[in-house]
Parts: C-alpha cells; structure tokens; sequence
C-alpha cells in the first residue's frame, strides 16, 4: 500500500508499506524528490516490482564497501579461491582507484554514466596503459556481476563501457603518420625508377 504527499514546490513523497512474502517480514520505504506525482507512482511501481523479485532494495550499503566485501568473500587467496597476487591487485585497485574516487557513494546509485566517467579520468590522466585500466575495470565488473547475480542491484553499470588510452591515442597517430610517409616514398621510388623516354 503506498500514500503520496506534496512536502513542497515540485517535491512528492511516498510511502510503501511492504510485506516479505518469504518471510512475512514487514517493512516501510519512504522516498522523496520527485518532481510530480505521476513521477511517484512510477518509482512506486518500479519498487514494488523490485521488492516481488527478490531486490535488496534497502541496502545502503557504499560502492567501496560492498567491492571490499566481495574480494573477502569471493576473491580471498586465504580461501584458496584466486592466486594471492590476484587478491592483493583487486586490493590495491580499491585503495588506489575506486575508494578515492567514489569516496562514500552507495551501491545502488552508481549508473552506468557516473562509472563511465570514472573510466574516461584515468584515461585522461594519461598515467596509465589501456591495460591497466581494464585491470581495475575488471575489478569492479567482478564485484558489480556479482552484485547483480545475489540480486542487490538490478542492471550491472559496468557492462558495454568503452575503454580507450591516451597512448593508444597517440600509437595511431603516429602510425597513420607512417604510413603516410611510406606511401610518399613509394610514389617518388616508381617515379624516379620509371624510364625516361625522351624523344
């Protein structure tokens, strides 16, 4: 059962009142800043069909601490799970990259756009190779994966991210520049081996 409320100017707010249906379980959700009211009745209907499928929808659990959560669980050499220079990569791509950037961020507010400008400031950093990248991209994939597989977000926010270098960049330059170069050559080689026919 939801009931709607205007808190202020172009500001709705909702509440639903849910019931577990494995464990019976009740439970209230209060959300708020919606523009109009049909605006709330959308998110409604968007959280109910969430909460019927088996969402964890009331995680407030941080991006940084679900990742660290994954790496114990999953990732952990003491488990025998992975090699230990794995666990201590995905360990260091927490500290030195995630955790900086997305700071206190929750898990479910991270969109595929805000994780694609994540990906796009190492590469404008241009302190990094392509690979390196895709290292710490592969890190927080893993962990989004499986986010998405034990159903605490809906739509993994790393999947079809585009990942480019600055050296990449520059590697074609100077290859095209190459072959732009060899193509002269070649021209001027087949005009001067060419016979004169003077007449």
């Amino acid at each position: 059962m939801a009931t709607y409320k205007k808190i202020g100017p172009h500001n709705w707010q909702f509440r639903l009142r849910h019931t577990d249906k494995r464990t019976k379980e009740k439970s209230e959700f209060k959300r708020s800043r919606f523009y109009s009211k049909p605006q709330a009745e959308d998110a409604v209907i968007e959280l109910k069909n969430q909460l019927d499928n088996g969402y964890d929808v009331s995680s407030d659990q941080t991006l940084v601490n679900y990742i660290n959560y994954w790496i114990e669980t999953y990732k952990s050499f003491k488990l025998k799970q992975v090699a230990k220079n794995t666990c201590k990569q995905h360990r260091n791509n927490l500290v030195n990259h995630i955790k900086p950037y997305f700071q206190q961020l929750k898990l479910l507010d991270l969109t595929h756009d805000l994780y694609q400008e994540f990906i796009n400031q190492l590469v404008s950093s241009e302190e990094y190779s392509k690979r390196t990248i895709e290292i710490i991209h592969g890190t927080v994939y893993g962990a989004m994966w499986r986010a998405k597989v034990s159903k605490r977000i809906t739509d993994n926010p790393c999947e079809e991210v585009i990942i480019r270098s600055a050296r990449e960049k520059d590697e074609n330059k100077i290859k095209n520049t190459n072959r732009q170069s060899l193509s002269h050559m070649i021209r001027l080689l087949i005009f001067w081996m060419l016979p004169s026919w003077t007449i």
